[in-house]
């Protein structure tokens, strides 16, 4: 995983970090001073962004997650050189569900973080957000006028009045809508 490479970076051994392509489910959170570069084959032999497509995504966090486990890439009080490039950063796409109503899709937070992080021939790509909660109740409509009389009755044609009809009145009217059908 990228989480595990950064974990195991080590400034005195390492100058980056390569990234083969693929699909990384993770959520990754940047060391201050590593360099990360995604788009190479699986031997390392070729960097190649549209050939190597390497994709950083997430499942979406726990209902209530802090903003750190929210990103897809999460960087934090970075103020040295570092750099993420050559990949695509999909957000997640929240759940549907009333615990999810409201929740964002992050896909790269960033948080007091200088001019040193930079991104370079990244793709940033937004998730679905959450489904807004439910509206409140509208209020109760005005009444609408009088319908008009109905017609005079009359005497059906056959014995059970099959497939007969007979005009009705005129219908009422809502003078608070004056765009509703009648």
């Amino acid at each position: 995983t990228i989480n595990a490479a950064l974990a195991a970076w080590d400034p005195t051994l390492h100058d980056h970090i390569l990234v083969a392509a693929g699909t990384y489910t993770e959520r990754v959170v940047l060391v201050e001073g590593v360099e990360i570069y995604g788009g190479y084959s699986a031997d390392f032999t070729l960097r190649n962004l549209v050939l190597n497509q390497t994709v950083i995504t997430a499942p979406a966090p726990a209902a209530g997650a802090t903003l750190a486990a929210s990103g897809v890439l999460y960087a934090a009080n970075i103020d040295e050189a570092t750099v993420v490039a050559g990949f695509t950063i999909r957000g997640y796409d929240v759940p549907s569900g009333a615990a999810y109503a409201g929740v964002p899709s992050y896909a790269v937070i960033t948080s007091n973080c200088t001019s040193s992080l930079v991104f370079v021939n990244d793709e940033v790509l937004g998730g679905r957000g959450g489904d807004g909660a439910s509206g409140a109740g509208g209020s109760v409509g005005a009444a609408g006028t009088q319908g008009g009389a109905g017609s005079n009755a009359r005497q059906c044609a056959t014995s059970n009045c099959a497939g007969e009809s007979s005009v009705g009145g005129t219908a009422g009217t809502n003078g608070a809508c004056s765009a509703a059908v009648a």
